[in-house]
C-alpha cells in the first residue's frame, strides 16, 4: 500500500511541475516563437508550391506551342506552295532520300537481322582429348 501511496504522490508532484513550467513565461514566448515559425514554414510551403504550379503551367504551354509548331513531320515534304505561305525558305525544304539510298539502309538492315536468328556453332566435346580418354 505504501508504494501505491508513493507513486501516486510522485505522479502529483509531477503534474504540478508540469503546470506550473506551462505557466511561465518562458515556456509561453517559446511556444509562441514555434509557433510564429511553423506559419512562417507553411507560408514558405504554399508560395512554393505555388511557383511550381506556375512553372508547370509555363511548361505545359511550351509543350503545346512546340506540338503546334510541327505541323507535319520531317520525312514529309512540305508542298512548295504552303512554304511559301508560311514563310519558309523553299531551298531549305529536306530533300526526300532516292529509291538506291532506301534500297541500301533496307539491305543494310536485313544483314544486321535479329540477335536471336545467328547459327551458334556447335561444341564438338566428343572430339575433345578428355572425352577421348574417358574412352
Amino acid at each position: 500500500m505504501a508504494k501505491s501511496a508513493r507513486s501516486s504522490r510522485k505522479k502529483d508532484l509531477h503534474a504540478q511541475r508540469r503546470k506550473a513550467l506551462l505557466q511561465t513565461e518562458g515556456y509561453q514566448k517559446s511556444q509562441l516563437a514555434r509557433a510564429a515559425i511553423q506559419h512562417d514554414v507553411m507560408q514558405a510551403a504554399e508560395a512554393d508550391h505555388a511557383v511550381i504550379e506556375e512553372l508547370r503551367k509555363t511548361e505545359a504551354a511550351a509543350a503545346m506551342d512546340a506540338q503546334a509548331s510541327k505541323s507535319l513531320p520531317a520525312h514529309k515534304p512540305m508542298p512548295v506552295s504552303d512554304m511559301a505561305a508560311t514563310g519558309m525558305d523553299v531551298d531549305a525544304a529536306p530533300r526526300p532520300t532516292s529509291k538506291m539510298q532506301r534500297k541500301y539502309a533496307n539491305k543494310k538492315k536485313l544483314k544486321a537481322g535479329p540477335k536471336w536468328s545467328k547459327k551458334k556453332p556447335k561444341r564438338r566435346s566428343s572430339h575433345t582429348a578428355s572425352s577421348l580418354a574417358w574412352a
